[in-house]
């Protein structure tokens, strides 16, 4: 049964595997299966970046969500964190270069769940933790189709724009 068209009156399940939706009238939905992640699963509003891209930002209104990750070394990130979701078109190498403006930011850099989300707490794929405003700088292999997340996050709380660079190289 295809989802209703016109959402109304009530949603709700059982667990996140079996969710039913009421609209209007007789219009009934049931969905029983893996819900897909949305906006990078532990992860939220993870920002598309593309190859090529530099994106400048900062971490003051993000999230802190996380103090440590899966990454070796990677705790004390108790500052606000920004989430960039990368789908890799290659097979080769990806470079990433985070420019902290005043602040300690460190960039961690993982794969993604079963789900397509982000694992910060599992699958690190590179970590840089300069300290002070030096330049955060990791080179991961990438296959093409799959997902790949990186968190910028503030060092023992701080808050700092950036500029953060994404270059892709095919063998």
């Amino acid at each position: 049964m295809d989802p209703p068209t016109a959402w109304g009156q009530s949603l709700w399940g059982s667990s996140a595997n079996d969710v039913w939706a009421v609209g209007y009238g007789t219009t009934a939905w049931h969905f029983r299966g893996a819900l897909p992640r949305l906006g990078g699963g532990a992860c939220p509003q993870a920002i598309p970046v593309y190859c090529g891209s530099t994106v400048a930002g900062g971490n003051a209104s993000g999230a802190s969500i996380f103090s440590s990750y899966g990454c070796p070394g990677a705790s004390g990130e108790t500052g606000p964190e920004v989430y960039y979701r990368f789908a890799s078109p290659i097979t080769g190498t990806v470079a990433i270069h985070l420019a902290p403006g005043e602040g300690d930011l460190d960039l961690m850099v993982t794969g993604s769940d079963g789900a397509g989300g982000c694992d910060p707490a599992g699958a690190c794929l590179g970590t840089s933790r300069a300290g002070g405003t030096s330049p955060e700088d990791v080179t991961i292999s990438v296959t093409a189709g799959s997902t790949y997340y990186i968190i910028v996050d503030g060092f023992g709380g701080v808050t700092s724009a950036y500029s953060l660079g994404v270059t892709c190289t095919r063998p």
